[in-house]
């Protein structure tokens, strides 16, 4: 079984439904809800050079693949965010339409809804053209819409602050969603935002998450209810809570954000998140690609 939070555990003679416990498999059933967590895939377009020796296409490709193999399989798929690697400072330097496309071909394999986030690294009409939102959400915003799945509601924020690293939700966006959720019909919510709202212990990678987070914690709380926070931005597995509010931040398929900065490990530490939901709530493994 994978261990979350140790991508060095080998797991060279384990699928990834060796890697989830027997006891989350037979969990199937009434209310049971199973969807994955992808993040920051940062793909190119075909054909470009990879930055620093990593096949971005070839990481998600494999996530991909591990993912069509969970049993049972996800009733969706969120990406949370920089699913393509565009330039903050020249953008037109990489073809954005090629780089969605690339991005929408790796994963078409998965028959699933799948939802985008935007990422700090996204170009939002670009992304949303090739990965439009399913039909049936909310739509707010650009990038910002919830949906329902079963007795799912999920929220999309949209933290992308043009030309910057670190994040933010200006007020319109956060009226919009005390709005969405005092409409909540019940069941389960989870939020999906690039940005993390809380701090994961590593100063260089907090100086750039959501810089009004606490404004965005005190919304979820003040509602109440909220199951679970997804994030990513980070690239690493972590999670973390304020009074009450779970904030869980998914590894990134292309690479693993170390400790000191600009370090980034390419052989450890990517992967995706599997989200086991029921009436008990929310139990999440990280598998490791």
């Amino acid at each position: 079984m994978s261990l979350a939070g140790d991508p060095s555990h080998d797991r060279s003679n384990e699928g990834p439904v060796a890697a989830l416990s027997w006891a989350l498999l037979f969990r199937a059933g009434v209310g049971h809800i199973r969807f994955v967590v992808v993040s920051d895939a940062h793909m190119m377009p075909a054909g470009a050079s990879p930055i620093a020796g990593i096949d971005a296409c070839a990481n998600l490709a494999s996530a991909v693949a591990a993912i069509g193999d969970l049993r049972p399989s996800p009733a969706f798929v969120v990406h949370l965010g920089d699913l393509a690697n565009i330039p903050r400072l020249a953008p037109h330097t990489v073809s954005a339409t090629d780089a969605y496309a690339a991005f929408a071909a790796t994963c078409s394999p998965l028959q699933v809804p799948q939802y985008p986030v935007v990422g700090n690294h996204d170009a939002p009409g670009e992304m949303l053209t090739a990965c439009p939102v399913p039909s049936g959400a909310s739509v707010g915003a650009q990038g910002v819409y919830s949906f329902e799945v079963g007795s799912l509601h999920g929220v999309v924020l949209n933290s992308r602050v043009p030309g910057e690293v670190p994040g933010w939700i200006d007020a319109s966006q956060l009226a919009w969603l005390r709005r969405d959720l005092s409409s909540r019909r019940g069941g389960r919510t989870v939020v999906f935002v690039h940005h993390p709202l809380l701090p994961i212990g590593i100063d260089w990678v907090d100086a750039l998450r959501l810089t009004n987070g606490d404004a965005l914690a005190h919304t979820l709380i003040e509602a109440g209810g909220i199951d679970r926070v997804f994030a990513g931005h980070v690239h690493r597995h972590s999670v973390g809570a304020r009074d009450g509010l779970v904030v869980e931040t998914a590894p990134s398929t292309r690479d693993s954000f170390g400790r000191e900065p600009g370090q980034l490990f390419i052989d450890a530490g990517q992967g995706f998140l599997v989200a086991d939901m029921d009436a008990g709530g929310v139990t999440t493994v990280a598998e490791w690609i």
